[in-house]
Parts: structure tokens; C-alpha cells; sequence
């Protein structure tokens, strides 16, 4: 697999071994970052008792839907999914804007 180095924008190879060294010291920073609350509210798509993946560089974390976690997960596995919440939200509430009042039966 090639990779740019930020230096000489020329490919770096990097072996699969290599890989996993930082697939693993990343799994340890998580491991070591604060853990914080986290509570999943159930969608259409993941109703409660369905479970959501989170991943983070990599690093999944299997997040059951519905359950309050207290310290469940590092924080950075918390931003991610927030951010990936709060911008679906807004999708949601743009859509439902538009589509106020466009319905009519004729």
C-alpha cells in the first residue's frame, strides 16, 4: 500500500506489519483518552436494541442503541458519532423545512 509522505509527496510503502503497529498504538491512545457518557437515541435506521459501529482511524467500537453508557467511550469515539449525529440531524430539519407545505391534493 502507498502512502505520500508529507515531505517529499513521493509514495511510501508501507508493509502490512507497519500497519497494525499503528492500528495498535492508536487502539492504546483510545484506550488511554478520557471516556466519557454516551447514549444513542434510537433512529429509524438503528432502532433501540440494534447496535451502531463507530470508527475512529480505523478502531470500531460496537455501540448498543438505546443504553446509557456512563464513561462508555473515549472521548474523541464520542465526537465523532456526535458529529456524524448533528449533521444528520441537520440534514433531517433542512429537508423537513422544504418540504413543509409542498404536499397538496388536487
Amino acid at each position: 500500500m502507498a502512502n505520500l509522505d508529507k515531505k517529499t509527496t513521493e509514495p511510501v510503502e508501507i508493509t502490512e506489519r507497519q500497519l497494525k503497529k499503528e492500528y495498535d498504538s492508536f487502539k492504546k491512545q483510545l484506550a488511554a483518552e478520557e471516556h466519557v457518557n454516551i447514549m444513542i437515541p434510537p433512529t429509524q435506521l438503528y432502532p433501540e436494541g440494534s447496535s451502531m459501529p463507530v470508527c475512529v482511524n480505523g478502531v470500531t467500537y460496537t455501540i448498543p442503541v438505546g443504553i446509557d453508557f456512563e464513561k462508555g467511550v473515549p472521548k474523541s469515539v464520542y465526537q465523532a458519532w456526535k458529529n456524524s449525529y448533528d449533521a444528520d440531524k441537520s440534514a433531517r430539519d433542512k429537508m423537513r423545512k422544504k418540504l413543509t407545505g409542498v404536499i397538496s391534493i388536487g
